[in-house]
């Protein structure tokens, strides 16, 4: 999902694990309920007939991606949680 994003793609997902916290409903793809075909079948269908929507959708997608998934941030992030895990007493 977060490659389709970043390749300026919009998504639909359903609603399970971390994907509902990675897409914004409605702004980089649709989040529809799991297990529901219709609902699934009915956010395709609008990203089909709806060049632009795709497109805004693709593009919002892609700064979200690069905004808040920066591989440099990333690691800098991981590297301060093994460090503050560090220095955590153990009890």
């Amino acid at each position: 999902m977060l490659e389709a994003s970043a390749c300026c793609k919009p998504v639909v997902v359903s609603n399970v694990g971390g994907l509902p916290e990675v897409v914004e409903n409605g702004t980089t793809g649709y989040i529809v309920e799991k297990e529901n075909p219709t609902l699934l079948t009915e956010a395709i269908g609008k990203l089909i007939v709806n060049k632009e929507l795709r497109k805004q959708f693709g593009e919002n997608g892609r700064k979200k991606v690069l905004e808040e998934y920066d591989w440099k941030k990333s690691v800098d992030k991981m590297i301060s949680i093994y460090k503050e895990c560090l220095t955590i007493p153990i009890l």
